[in-house]
C-alpha cells in the first residue's frame, strides 16, 4: 500500500510539469496588449487590450491612426476552432473615426468627421511563452454613409459619383505580450 501511494505520487509529480506545458494558452494568460498594423482594418495603426473571460471568447477594444485620422474600434473573437497555442477564430469589430477618400478629380475629396465602420473577421491566432499573435482579414462596411459629404474644387462631379470605400476588403496582423 505504502509503495502504491508513492508510486502515484511520483507519477503525479511527473506528469503535472507535461500537462502544464499542454495547457491552453488562453486560461494560462487570458490578457493581451498588443499593436496593430492593417490595411483598412478596424484601428489602421494602433495598439489593443483584449481579455479572453473564457477560453473560446475574447473581448477587445483600441485606438489607432488610419491612413487619414484617428480611430477608435471594440471586437468579439469566437474560437470555435482551438488548440491549446493556436485557434482559427470568428470576429465582429466596430469602429469610428475620420474619414476621407480621394476622388478621379484631384483637388477633390469625399470625407466624415464620424464615420462608423462593421467588420467581421477570419483570424489565426498563436500564444506560446507570453507572446500572442494574429493575422486577420474580412470585408467593412461603412455604417452612416449620409455622413460623407464632398468637399473641394468639383463638388458637382464628387456629389454625382458613389461613394467608394462604403465596402472593401481589409487585412492585418497584431502582435503583442499575453499575460
Amino acid at each position: 500500500m505504502r509503495r502504491a501511494s508513492l508510486l502515484l505520487i511520483t507519477s503525479a509529480a511527473v506528469a503535472a510539469p507535461a500537462a502544464a506545458a499542454r495547457a491552453d494558452a488562453w486560461a494560462a494568460a487570458p490578457r493581451t496588449i498588443e499593436a496593430q498594423v492593417g490595411i483598412a482594418s478596424p484601428l489602421g495603426l494602433g495598439v489593443a487590450v483584449d481579455v479572453a473571460p473564457v477560453r473560446w471568447l475574447s473581448v477587445g477594444a483600441g485606438v489607432g491612426r488610419s491612413a487619414t485620422a484617428a480611430q477608435v474600434a471594440g471586437c468579439v473573437r469566437a474560437r470555435p476552432w482551438a488548440g491549446p497555442r493556436r485557434a482559427l477564430y470568428l470576429g465582429a469589430c466596430v469602429s469610428a473615426g475620420g474619414y476621407r477618400e480621394p476622388t478621379p478629380s484631384d483637388a477633390t475629396y469625399r470625407e466624415a468627421a464620424r464615420a462608423w465602420w462593421a467588420s467581421p473577421e477570419l483570424g489565426i491566432e498563436w500564444r506560446s511563452g507570453g507572446v500572442a499573435a494574429r493575422v486577420f482579414a474580412g470585408p467593412t462596411f461603412l455604417l452612416n454613409p449620409d455622413a460623407v459629404h464632398c468637399t473641394g474644387a468639383d463638388l458637382a462631379g464628387c456629389e454625382a459619383g458613389e461613394t467608394w470605400g462604403t465596402s472593401m476588403p481589409f487585412g492585418g496582423v497584431a502582435i503583442g505580450w499575453a499575460f
